[in-house]
């Protein structure tokens, strides 16, 4: 129950205070011997994974505490809870994206590269802030009175930690409003063209050059977007920076004209884009050629003020499908093990701390995936959904697999998703006769 967690939340932060009363009247062997009973409380009220290596560590320090009936090891609590922590954001770092980026991507998934160098500076502030809060914490359960000691980590530590959340708050409001407001009255350059129409007015014509840094090199964004554009079958490109496993790279959104859409159509994907790389070979740096490609034959999208943010065009380089190996193949069934990565774009909001694979994301799986091996109609021809049955929930890291049987009497897709965890999704998919 919701009571329930918050009461035991609450005591879980009264820990200092709570100690250093039970001190005055019980035993410490007593003392550790509630807290376990507590912790026990807390792990049943908030089952998550992240609580586990705190929960084993507090669990060592009451066995101590009944080994030696000191009280010590009830006082190192807080240092431990800071050293956790700081273990926690400073691997982060390490192994990005940080958490203060994850934090971050809940409220605004399409976060910026600037959005991103911001996070990794307030997770340096806090491995910073957990060092010196940890390193105080050992002093005062070392060398001073209990009542210091419970001063500090039960009253003096919360206000420290607070006071970091308001600062980094205050730091935020004034970066984002320094991407809103001008510095002073002066002219501000800005990284967009304009041609005077003749009326008081101007019309834009584009941005200006665009220079980005990748791995240390200057990069001309724009230089890429005009070497795209002057192809034979290219009616409009753009490019934007986007974060990969190998760090930041080039993705390209081009709109085909006639000549590129019938490549497409004729040629497929792959040998339209090894042409138009290989037009770049000659004028782009190798480190620059772009890694992800979005091809349409139709207008970027734009917002109200028609203009293609990059916003807009990283939204069009999120990852909704996971990496699919084939395993099996024959004429009306295939077989794919499905790797379920943590930066699909189906885990936004579904949901925050508990992410799962939305059942309607898995029905979309199985669509996108059976044309690569089964002669299925095309989506706009879909018709219902049979037997539709979700049998257990998808997480972040799974393995899945995918099992699809094309049945042409029915004109229908069973599809079967399957895990070392059991079933998670059954159904067929039906579709429209082609004349019907």
């Amino acid at each position: 129950m919701a009571w329930r967690t918050w009461t035991l939340g609450a005591l879980t932060l009264c820990y200092p205070v709570a100690v250093y009363v039970s001190l005055q009247y019980w035993p410490p062997r007593m003392v550790a011997l509630l807290l376990v009973a507590l912790l026990a409380l807390r792990l049943a009220a908030k089952r998550h994974a992240g609580w586990r290596p705190l929960a084993l560590a507090a669990a060592a320090l009451a066995l101590a505490v009944f080994a030696s009936g000191e009280a010590m090891p009830l006082k190192l609590y807080p240092a431990l809870v800071n050293a956790v922590l700081l273990a926690v954001f400073g691997w982060s770092l390490w192994r990005p994206p940080s958490v203060v980026e994850r934090i971050a991507r809940l409220r605004e998934p399409a976060l910026p590269p600037s959005g991103v160098a911001y996070t990794r500076k307030v997770t340096v502030a806090w491995c910073l802030f957990f060092s010196v809060n940890g390193t105080l914490a050992i002093g005062t359960a070392l060398f001073a009175s209990d009542r210091v000691w419970a001063l500090y980590n039960g009253v003096i530590a919360y206000v420290l930690t607070g006071a970091m959340f308001a600062g980094e708050w205050l730091v935020r409001r004034q970066v984002m409003a320094g991407g809103l407001h001008l510095p002073d009255d002066g002219w501000h350059l800005c990284a967009d063209r304009a041609l005077a129409d003749g009326e008081d007015g101007f019309v834009l014509a584009g941005s200006a050059d665009r220079v980005a840094k990748i791995e240390e090199k200057r990069v001309s964004l724009t230089r890429i977007e005009q070497a795209l554009a002057a192809s034979p079958l290219v009616q409009d490109a753009r490019v934007v920076l986007v974060d990969l496993d190998v760090g930041t790279r080039v993705a390209a959104a081009v709109v085909l004209n006639e000549g590129g859409a019938a490549m497409l159509a004729d040629a497929g994907r792959a040998a339209l884009i090894a042409t138009l790389r290989a037009a770049l070979a000659g004028s782009v740096d190798a480190l620059a050629l772009p890694r992800r490609w979005h091809l349409a034959t139709e207008a970027l999208p734009c917002n109200a003020q028609g203009k293609t943010t990059e916003v807009l065009l990283r939204d069009l380089f999120r990852q909704t499908l996971p990496r699919a190996i084939w395993i099996e193949s024959s004429e009306h069934a295939a077989a794919a093990m499905l790797d379920i990565g943590e930066h699909l774009a189906v885990f936004d909001g579904h949901f925050p701390g508990t992410p799962i694979v939305p059942g309607v994301a898995q029905v979309d799986w199985a669509m996108a995936l059976a044309p690569q091996r089964l002669p299925v109609p095309p989506r706009e021809r879909f018709l219902r959904l049979d037997v539709l049955k979700f049998q257990g929930i998808i997480r972040p890291g799974s393995q899945v697999r995918l099992d699809l049987e094309w049945q042409p009497a029915r004109l229908a897709l069973a599809f079967r998703l399957t895990s070392a965890s059991g079933p998670h999704a059954s159904g067929r998919i039906v579709f429209r006769s082609e004349h019907g």
